[in-house]
């Protein structure tokens, strides 16, 4: 796992870890690097209801990146048999309880293979990356996509995310009670009369600024 310290983060992760990435007053903070989830869904539950109890303690950004071990439903399948239900509802009432959104992975439609032939070969989406709303609103973007697969029997995943702020400027608006105000009179007054040397245009223009400024100033 690695994150680029610029305006502009991107995790890569190795198979079998999970990351908790949080993010702070703009800033990354990695408050969790564990291994995968436990395969057996009955000891899995007891993780849903851990992480499930951090997500409700914080009312931050919040994701969760890597190998979850289970997946939403059989469209999450290639296989002839069928996948464990307890295991994609015990999945699903997590994300659900706590309004999780499941990010698009772009690249390999199922991220692991037990690596057999014929009809005995299973493939499976189970690395992801899982946000909340917050995540969402915080970020300008989040993409994922998988990596080459090497030596693993799952695709590597690239998470990045930028979480630059945006400075939206202000329309100015001319508010018609202030034209009962004494001081507005006096400031358009003094706002005119500054000395601006230029073309007709120019001073126009100028001077509609300056008197912009001491207005929002003003009030």
């Amino acid at each position: 796992m690695f994150l680029v310290p610029t305006k502009s983060w991107v995790c890569k992760l190795r198979p079998y870890e999970i990351l908790m990435v949080i993010l702070v007053l703009q800033n990354i903070l990695v408050c969790k690097n564990s291994p995968y989830l436990k395969s057996l869904y009955i000891k899995r539950r007891s993780l849903w209801s851990a992480i499930s109890n951090l997500h409700s303690q914080y009312d931050i950004s919040w994701s969760c990146i890597g190998d979850f071990n289970t997946i939403l439903g059989s469209h999450e399948q290639r296989s002839h048999y069928s996948p464990n239900r307890s295991a994609i509802e015990d999945f699903q009432q997590w994300s659900d309880s706590n309004n999780l959104i499941h990010l698009n992975t772009r690249g390999a439609s199922y991220t692991w293979s037990n690596g057999r032939k014929g009809r005995f070969n299973i493939q499976r989406r189970l690395d992801r990356v899982v946000v909340n709303h917050n995540w969402i609103n915080s970020c300008l973007s989040s993409n994922v996509c998988t990596l080459t697969k090497l030596r693993s029997d799952h695709y590597p995943l690239l998470f990045e995310f930028h979480n630059q702020n945006i400075n939206y400027t202000s329309s100015f608006k001319f508010m018609k009670a202030w034209t009962e105000h004494p001081d507005c009179f006096n400031l358009v007054t003094q706002s005119w009369n500054t000395n601006i040397v230029g073309c007709p245009m120019f001073i126009l223009t100028q001077k509609m600024k300056l008197l912009k400024e001491n207005l929002k100033t003003w009030n």
